[in-house]
């Protein structure tokens, strides 16, 4: 944004930066519509996900965020799963509460043998001076592509927008 001399013009400039953020729960529907045009029958590739994940970083928050890439085989929800989880966790706006909220995106899969063999990964990108670092960060790390490079049957999914 230009400085501006002007403070009428600087208060409004301000202004329309600040209402080109979304909270949480506008990045959650437009994450909801997005994956809804490039799902299949409730199945998404780990590659598409990411690619998806990746853009939506252009879309701001009123919130301060973090993001994380995690895999492994967990249990959380029944028998074992792989999960494959991209999560951008948001600050809740109230300075006497240390919640956050978590928008992610879950793949999952059978944890078959290839599978088990990657063990459980995960990265925060809060040690990163830029996205773009994170990022490179973990396309880096040679486990992450070989769950990219997946090209079987696409992998279930689901979209979470929870308190922590």
């Amino acid at each position: 944004m230009a400085k501006t001399r002007n403070r009428g013009l600087a208060l409004a400039q301000q202004l329309w930066v600040t209402l080109r953020r979304e909270r949480p729960e506008d990045l959650h529907r437009r994450l909801l519509a997005d994956l809804e045009s490039q799902a299949l029958r409730g199945r998404l590739a780990p590659r598409d996900a990411w690619r998806l994940f990746k853009r939506h970083a252009e879309f701001r928050s009123f919130c301060s965020n973090g993001w994380l890439t995690q895999f492994g085989v967990y249990d959380f929800n029944g028998p074992s799963q792989f999960h494959f989880s991209l999560v951008r966790q948001f600050d809740v706006l109230d300075p006497h509460s240390d919640e956050y909220k978590q928008l992610e995106i879950v793949l999952y899969n059978e944890p078959t043998r290839e599978l088990k063999s990657l063990g459980s990964w995960n990265l925060w990108s809060f040690k990163f001076p830029t996205l773009g670092k994170y990022f490179e960060a973990v396309e880096a790390n040679p486990l992450f592509q070989r769950i990219l490079s997946d090209q079987d049957e696409p992998w279930t999914f689901e979209i979470v927008l929870e308190g922590t």
